[in-house]
C-alpha cells in the first residue's frame, strides 16, 4: 500500500546513517509482519510486472529521467525484493500489443505455491516461444 511505496521512495532519497539504517530495518520488519498476516488469507498476490508496457530500448540508460521512469514503473519489483518475498513473472500476452506479464508474489519459503499458480495461468493462455536472441555486434544494437 502507501507505506510500501513511501518506503521505496525513501530508499531513493534518504541519507543512510546508522539511525536511518535502524529505522529502515524497523519499518521493513513491520511491513514483513503485515504482509505475513495478509498472506495467511491470500497466499498469492497478483501484481503487474511493470506499470508500463515494454520500455523503449535503453531507456534506463537515457539519463536520470529515463532511469526514474523505469524505477517508478517497476516499483512493485523493488518492494517485493526489499521484503524478501518470492515472486514469479508469468507472461500474459495480448494480441497486437507489446508483451505484458504478471508478477505472482507468495509467502516466504512457499515458492511451490507460486509455481502451481504460474502453471495454472500458463495452462489458460497460449505459451509463447521466445524469439531467438541476437548477439550484439558493432552494427547491431541489442
Amino acid at each position: 500500500g502507501r507505506r510500501s511505496l513511501a518506503l521505496a521512495r525513501a530508499l531513493d532519497t534518504a541519507p543512510l546513517d546508522l539511525a536511518g539504517f535502524v529505522a529502515g530495518q524497523a519499518e521493513r520488519d513491520a511491513l514483513m509482519t503485515r504482509w505475513d498476516a495478509f498472506m495467511e488469507r491470500y497466499p498469492v498476490v497478483v501484481l503487474p510486472s511493470s506499470g508500463e508496457p515494454a520500455f523503449p530500448q535503453d531507456l534506463d540508460l537515457a539519463g536520470i529521467e529515463g532511469s526514474r521512469r523505469c524505477s517508478v514503473a517497476n516499483r512493485f519489483q523493488l518492494v517485493v525484493a526489499l521484503l524478501g518475498l518470492p515472486a514469479l513473472a508469468v507472461p500474459v500476452w495480448s494480441a497486437g500489443a507489446p508483451p505484458m506479464g504478471v508478477q505472482l508474489v507468495g509467502r516466504r519459503f512457499r515458492e511451490d505455491v507460486l509455481f502451481d499458480a504460474g502453471a495454472t495461468i500458463e495452462a489458460r493462455h497460449s505459451v509463447r516461444t521466445p524469439i531467438d536472441p541476437v548477439r550484439a555486434t558493432p552494427d547491431v544494437r541489442v
